[in-house]
């Protein structure tokens, strides 16, 4: 008749081996399906249509697209072809300058870009950029990261301290 410690022994030995192998036959399908993915990568350059080679700023938006802002355009790329928007005050809806330096995308889908001459609202709904009025200051006049203006504006201080 064996010990009773050997039984629990046994026992203990049986319990670990059953719970190891639940726990890997349940987690095994995940780390199989975890391969490291392949991404497929490419470089732009002017002659594939960018307006110019020094981005400053990139995003990807809800639908894919990748708009990229640099000093002479916006680029919009959608995985084979470029598009640039550029200022013309001749003809309404386009871009308020052509110097971009910040791009962000709203929760209602509207895309937001920083330029030298303000902030520019694109709505993707209407392929049209309208302005936001902002009052540009020096940061060194003023502490704080943004301020109610007058006349219903806000202030985005700007610069180095």
């Amino acid at each position: 008749m064996p010990k009773k410690t050997e039984f629990l022994t046994a026992e203990i030995i049986f319990t670990k081996i059953l719970v190891f192998l639940t726990v890997f036959t349940f987690f095994l399908p995940g780390f199989l399906n975890a391969a490291p993915a392949h991404y497929n990568v490419r470089s732009l350059s002017v002659d594939d249509g960018l307006s110019q080679s020094m981005v400053y700023c990139i995003l990807q938006d809800n639908r894919g697209f990748i708009w990229l802002g640099t000093q002479d355009g916006l680029n919009r790329y959608d995985g084979k072809t470029v598009m640039v928007y550029r200022h013309n005050p001749d003809v309404p809806g386009t871009p308020s300058d052509d110097r971009y330096f910040a791009i962000w995308q709203a929760p209602d889908y509207k895309i937001w870009f920083a330029t030298n001459e303000g902030l520019d609202i694109y709505d993707p709904s209407l392929d049209r950029f309208s302005p936001f009025v902002a009052k540009i200051t020096d940061r060194s006049s003023d502490d704080s990261a943004a301020n109610e203006g007058g006349g219903g504006g806000i202030v985005l201080p700007i610069g180095r301290k």
